[in-house]
């Protein structure tokens, strides 16, 4: 994080392959797991998480891929797989949102 932020909900994204998802903090805080891809139920933080500059959100994904072709990154839930986390924070220093670009 480049400034401090108060985290108010966390959700994954995943595909129907997605046996497990878990988030965390660069010091030790777990935010969000979930084996739910199609319909992950959102962790609401009251109080907020404070997350502090300089700390990380990593984020990961476990598959099972019983299909005999390789899995991509895409939009099918069916052909592709997904391992996104999404949250609500604020404050917004600049107005932008804090994104991880991906492949």
């Amino acid at each position: 994080m480049t400034s401090d932020i108060k985290l108010l909900v966390a959700v994954s994204h995943m595909h129907r392959h997605a046996l497990d998802f878990t988030s965390s903090t660069s010091d030790g805080q777990m935010i969000f797991e979930s084996k739910d891809w199609d319909g992950p139920q959102p962790a609401n933080f009251d109080p907020p998480m404070e997350i502090a500059t300089g700390t990380s959100i990593t984020w990961s994904c476990a598959f099972q891929n019983d299909t005999g072709n390789t899995l991509t990154f895409g939009e099918s839930a069916n052909k592709n797989e997904m391992c996104i986390f999404n949250g609500v924070y604020f404050p917004s220093p600049d107005g932008s949102s804090i994104t991880q670009n991906l492949p």
